[in-house]
């Protein structure tokens, strides 16, 4: 009787801290602070790790915390349309198609690279994934507007490429409706410069730096009142614990 007593103690403290969680979890972004709970030497050792990972033997190179923010967040979301810019082997394509089967929402997902030789025949066959092959620097001729017109909402739109970053925020943004997210990979200054580096002990360990932050910024510097950081996925896991500090934008 008494283990069961503390059990349900611990539940409704659990209950009361997510439902915090819930209540402030949408957060300004110019009140949001360039740092995250995880330190450089736990970015380098996950780093090697995402080398190793692999979903139906195809690449992923995703850290273990956002492949959990992800599933999370696109459970909750059930989005209608996933744009993915940035395909490379498509292991995280083929992974969310999978995900949106297991989870029972009609999904499509359109992902883009300029190689069309990299991803993975699996990628390419899969009844709910369209891959563009396509220059982001031209965003405006790989998606039509007939087409975007023609995709259902919510949108999550993943921002990977690295290539005209703000151009492709703002293309989006005019298409944004209330409830559709951004996410902006690789804003953790910390994460590795090179592939690699983290894996390998010959190789010197250098940072990426604040480019990609510094472009997220920039975006929002513009945008700000449009969006809000959710911090409820931002912050799973501490501060910014994540590859995507204050990536995970929530259109008002």
């Amino acid at each position: 009787m008494q283990d069961d007593t503390n059990y349900q103690a611990f539940k409704q403290r659990i209950q009361s801290y997510l439902a915090e969680k819930q209540r402030h979890r949408f957060v300004d972004f110019s009140k949001r602070e360039r740092r995250s709970d995880l330190p450089l030497s736990a970015i380098a050792a996950i780093s090697g790790g995402k080398y190793m990972t692999h979903w139906q033997g195809i690449e992923v190179f995703k850290d273990p915390l956002d492949v959990v923010i992800y599933q999370q967040l696109i459970a909750e979301l059930s989005p209608k349309t996933i744009f993915e810019l940035g395909t490379y082997t498509g292991g995280t394509t083929l992974w969310m198609a999978d995900l949106l089967n297991t989870l029972d929402i009609d999904g499509q997902i359109y992902t883009v690279d300029i190689d069309g030789s990299l991803p993975d025949d699996k990628v390419k066959k899969h009844p709910q994934i369209t891959f563009i092959e396509g220059d982001l620097n031209r965003i405006d001729s790989v998606f039509t507007d007939e087409m975007l017109t023609q995709c259902p909402h919510p949108w999550l739109v993943i921002e990977d490429a690295h290539i005209n970053v703000v151009g492709a925020l703002e293309f989006f943004h005019k298409w944004m409706q209330s409830g559709d997210y951004f996410i902006v990979e690789d804003t953790n200054p910390d994460s590795p410069a090179i592939s690699g580096m983290g894996l390998f002990e010959d190789m010197e360990y250098v940072p990426f730096g604040l480019g990609k932050l510094k472009e997220l910024e920039q975006f929002m510097q513009v945008r700000g009142d449009d969006y809000r950081v959710d911090s409820y996925y931002t912050d799973m896991f501490g501060f910014n614990a994540t590859w995507n500090w204050n990536g995970f934008l929530r259109r008002n």
